[in-house]
């Protein structure tokens, strides 16, 4: 009891199945080998990794047991059964176990606050492991490229970290890191997270995007922003070129102040700086899988389809097959969705090529499991 309650203070005891189990009605061998399962379990669990399965039984001799407990990761799980042991130890002097490296830190709260920042950076996302199951129950072969014996292989670009998959074999081989298939789709890794390259291939289509004054170039200087923002008229957004960076998006700007304080907050990370029409409306994101339209979001919900515009759908196919991704997504922003953007002044304002699933998805949502099977497919 006394390490349930010292588990509890680290708030590992939350964690099912430690919740689950009573143990105190297996004789103490035993009740100790599932103490040690739970605890490792609920170590990792903690750091976001899902995993449940544990075992424990005694050895043929009858004087010692073997336990077993489901891990994702190697380090991760030599990691926990360290920390683990290190618990125990601390509260039964009878204990015999030697610290090592795997342990951490002297101060047990900080080793374990270690263990999770390490565990949790290598967390499989939920859109990964979507595809991992679509796969096998497919049957199509499926390697994690991020774990061993493959772990070395990670190359010098990565789109998803712990989302590199090999799906097939031989010459049916792909490579997929995160949703984008890096063997197909290689030509499109340059520009995945440029804004103003995206904007000229969706410009290309005759998709309607937000207006930008043609001439006002690269706006990371102050005032040429606000003369950019002018000749717009507000409101408008201030972007970086460049996704994924700190401050990257300022909205619904409406005087040239608001412009030259956003600026000076976006250029602190980025060497170029866009200024754009404001769209007003609500904003809805097209998920767009095997060049189809399967669902639309809004406001973290799912949406119906039948009431989306039609010519909607059509703008979302031709971009599809356009960039010929097995999936995309679209931020789509309009007052009405069910009318033509060409109606009610809406706009693409944003297309994500490779899109994190688990961002935008509720981590019980039936479309992880959706999406993955149509991406396998394609």
């Amino acid at each position: 009891q006394n390490i349930v309650n010292l588990l509890a203070g680290f708030g590992l005891s939350q964690y099912p199945p430690l919740v689950e189990v009573d143990l105190q009605r297996h004789e103490a061998s035993t009740a100790f080998g599932f103490l040690f399962a739970l605890s490792a379990l609920a170590l990792q669990a903690s750091a976001g990794h899902r995993v449940s399965e544990y075992g424990c039984l005694k050895d043929s001799s009858g004087q010692g047991i073997w336990v077993w407990f489901e891990y994702d990761h190697d380090r991760v799980a030599e990691w926990a059964a360290g920390l683990v042991f290190r618990i125990i130890s601390e509260l039964d002097p009878v204990m015999e176990w030697e610290a090592d490296s795997v342990a951490g830190n002297d101060d047990l709260s900080k080793a374990v606050q270690e263990f999770r920042d390490y565990a949790r950076s290598l967390i499989i996302p939920l859109d990964t492991q979507a595809i991992i199951e679509a796969a096998e129950r497919l049957d199509v072969p499926c390697f994690r490229l991020d774990r061993l014996p493959y772990e070395a292989v990670v190359g010098d670009f990565r789109i998803r970290p712990n989302g590199k998959l090999q799906l097939g074999h031989c010459g049916y081989q792909l490579i997929v890191d995160g949703t984008l298939c890096t063997s197909r789709n290689a030509s499109l890794i340059p520009i995945l997270r440029d804004r103003q390259a995206l904007r000229q291939r969706l410009l290309a289509l005759d998709a309607p995007v937000p207006f930008q004054d043609p001439d006002s170039g690269n706006c990371i200087m102050v005032k040429r922003a606000v003369r950019a923002a002018g000749r717009i008229s507000y409101p408008v957004v201030v972007k970086s070129r460049m996704k994924d960076e700190k401050n990257a998006v300022q909205l619904d700007l409406s005087t040239a102040d608001d412009v030259r304080s956003a600026v000076d907050q976006v250029r602190l990370n980025s060497l170029h700086v866009m200024v754009e029409a404001m769209v007003v409306g609500d904003s809805y994101k097209l998920l767009v899988c095997n060049n189809n339209v399967q669902a639309v979001i809004s406001n973290g919900r799912e949406y119906a389809l039948n009431a989306v515009h039609e010519s909607i759908f059509d703008l979302a196919l031709r971009i599809s097959v356009e960039f010929n991704v097995g999936l995309l997504m679209l931020d789509v922003v309009s007052i009405d969705i069910s009318r033509p953007l060409s109606e009610t002044g809406g706009a693409i304002v944003d297309i994500n090529l490779a899109p994190e699933l688990d961002r935008i998805l509720p981590a019980e949502s039936p479309l992880f499991s959706k999406l993955a099977d149509k991406f396998v497919r394609w």
